[in-house]
């Protein structure tokens, strides 16, 4: 959806359906359903979405970020896969994190597959570069790659300047798996608080140990979901409509509308300098009013042949310039499908 944000920006209750994501390119690339390249706060994202991936870095809602990031109750529910040899992190919610990160209520139910021992793969992260925090969090799903050694049912590898801060934080125990694929700072049996358990066939709160269990989750079959992205109902609806609202926010009710605000930003983002690299940031805001469906069908049809309308992200590499989006970007509650 977003090729690349920077600070201050902030993405919430937004539901990512029925929609495909590509990416051929290999070393330094990064996808993820929401955003590649990301530093800001997250809250209350949900996305089904596929993902096929050759790039460096790839995650279920963020491919990687490059500064301080908050994710509250974000969920991956889709299909993840990446191939390719290239050294890759890969992670139901995030494929790298190069800055401090806080991880707060996230969920993976979607299936994470690699083809290649390359890459590092986790349920929830793929690489930590930096200090992490995680908790009351977990991945239900299996993590499948051929590299065992670099393969964790919550993060793939600890690199040496990371560190790791984990409380209540769970995923399915099976024979021979491990929580942290491969950690470069040996301080996983002492330090880490980590608990593991069993989840398939979960039945209830007492199963797991998760704060205010009754206030944020909802008990399932097989794991517990997040409450409030568990049904698509809208979390909150403006009063009145209008092209700005009173508060500055582009108001979006189309698809036709989406795309004019992608066009909007990258073509309007204001040239900045960063150290030595010249990038261009935008700090408009938008709101969701309506779902928006971009593409009829199902994510299925797509594989075989591209969609009618194509996606241009919203930042990213647009025209030869980097351009990074900087605002407000509230869903509020609303879903958008088929990109």
């Amino acid at each position: 959806l977003f090729g690349a944000t920077g600070q201050d920006s902030e993405i919430k209750n937004l539901r990512l359906t029925n929609s495909y994501f590509k990416q051929s390119t290999g070393a330094n690339a990064m996808l993820g359903s929401f955003v590649g390249y990301a530093t800001g706060a997250f809250e209350q994202l949900y996305s089904d979405a596929i993902i096929d991936s050759k790039s460096s870095f790839t995650g279920g809602i963020i491919g990687g970020t490059y500064n301080q990031s908050v994710f509250h109750e974000c969920w991956y529910d889709g299909k993840l896969t990446v191939s390719g040899d290239a050294y890759t992190g890969i992670g139901g919610i995030v494929g790298r994190t190069n800055g401090s990160t806080e991880m707060l209520r996230c969920l993976n139910t979607g299936s994470i597959t690699s083809s290649s021992k390359a890459h590092y793969m986790g349920g929830l992260v793929g690489a930590v570069a930096n200090a992490i925090t995680i908790s009351d969090s977990l991945n239900a799903s299996a993590v499948s790659s051929n590299a065992s050694n670099n393969v964790g049912t919550i993060i793939g590898v600890c690199m040496a300047t990371g560190s790791l801060d984990l409380t209540r934080v769970y995923a399915p125990s099976t024979s021979g798996s491990k929580t942290i694929g491969y950690d470069n700072t040996n301080t996983f049996a002492t330090n880490y608080g980590m608990v593991s358990a069993d989840i398939t066939g979960y039945n209830g709160s007492k199963n797991l140990n998760l704060e205010a269990f009754e206030q944020y989750w909802v008990a399932t079959g097989a794991s517990p979901v997040l409450k409030n992205l568990a049904t698509s109902g809208i979390l909150y609806t403006p009063d009145t409509e209008f092209d700005i609202d009173a508060d500055g926010y582009y108001l979006i009710s189309t698809p036709e509308e989406l795309y004019g605000f992608a066009k909007l930003v990258n073509e309007s983002a204001e040239t900045m300098q960063s150290g030595t690299n010249t990038i261009k940031i935008s700090t408009l805001k938008a709101r969701l009013t309506k779902d928006i469906t971009v593409n009829g069908g199902t994510v299925a049809d797509w594989e075989g042949q591209s969609p009618m309308y194509s996606w241009i992200p919203i930042g990213g590499y647009v025209g030869g310039s980097k351009v990074r989006y900087q605002g407000h970007f509230d869903g509020q509650g609303y879903s958008i499908s088929g990109i």
